[in-house]
């Protein structure tokens, strides 16, 4: 089994085998419906206040990796299923996966200072 490449390959291996469990684990989606992905897992841990765990990181670094440089993320997927209205476009900036990217990380990291929730990850506020 070759070591993975990057932080995408390695949130979605199993544990025992290396072996990719599912390539949509990876890929934001909103509404995510019933579907799960590392975001939402993410936004589970973060709503509970769980302790930061360091098997959490590799899933911390995919949210990391997606972020754009305009300080957003990207509706990545959308899961086929009735939709009364239509709330974002795949491939264009998501404001709800940026505010549960925000969420996320604020929490890992654990901003103290309330200025800095916002900040993301490259230093400027994303844009809602």
């Amino acid at each position: 089994m070759e070591p993975p490449t990057n932080s995408s390959d390695t949130a979605n291996r199993s544990h025992r085998t290396g072996e990719v469990i599912q390539r949509n684990y990876v890929r934001f989606a909103f509404p995510p419906q019933w579907h799960f992905d590392v975001l939402r897992a993410l936004d589970y841990f973060r709503d509970v206040d769980a302790k930061r765990d360091p098997r959490l990181a590799d899933g911390i670094d995919v949210v990391r990796a997606k972020q754009r440089p305009d300080g957003r993320w990207q509706l990545e997927h959308r899961y086929k299923a009735r939709d009364w209205f239509l709330m974002e476009t795949v491939g264009r900036p998501s404001r709800w996966n940026t505010l549960r990217a925000v969420r996320v990380l604020s929490w890992y990291d654990d901003a103290t200072d309330p200025s800095q929730r916002l900040a993301g990850v490259r230093g400027r506020a994303p844009r809602l």
